[in-house]
């Protein structure tokens, strides 16, 4: 695996310039009983543009 990564290291980065996204929605879900001894978050966040891309 490490031997991979090490082949693609000498190789320039790439960069492209990201086009201008509009935010279309916004989404939170949280669980329906959630449980606050549970030291971790649990809600998620996702976000979706105009180009489709969600995250």
């Amino acid at each position: 695996m490490a031997a991979g990564v090490y082949a693609f290291a000498h190789l320039p980065m790439l960069q492209a310039a990201l086009p201008k996204l509009k935010i279309t929605r916004v989404r939170a879900y949280a669980p329906p009983n959630p449980n606050p001894l549970f030291n971790q978050a649990d809600t998620v966040v996702t976000i979706e543009t105009d180009a489709g891309i969600t995250g």
